[in-house]
């Protein structure tokens, strides 16, 4: 399970994330690989279907 860097909030659908993974993935036929030096962003939506895969996500 992915670690959360705020304090126990709930994933808010509308709004951005940062997100880091460290081993790819697909979601709903994309796919989800990870490149070191490259921020990754997705919408609380996508990060709450996929926050079992992510290393950590965070608000921005």
């Amino acid at each position: 399970m992915a670690k959360q860097s705020q304090t126990a909030a709930a994933i808010e659908p509308d709004r951005m994330y940062k997100i880091t993974f460290s081993r790819s993935f697909e979601h709903e036929g994309r796919k989800y690989i990870p490149r070191a030096g490259v921020t990754h962003r997705a919408v609380g939506s996508i990060v709450a279907a996929i926050k079992e895969n992510l290393d950590s996500y965070e608000a921005i």
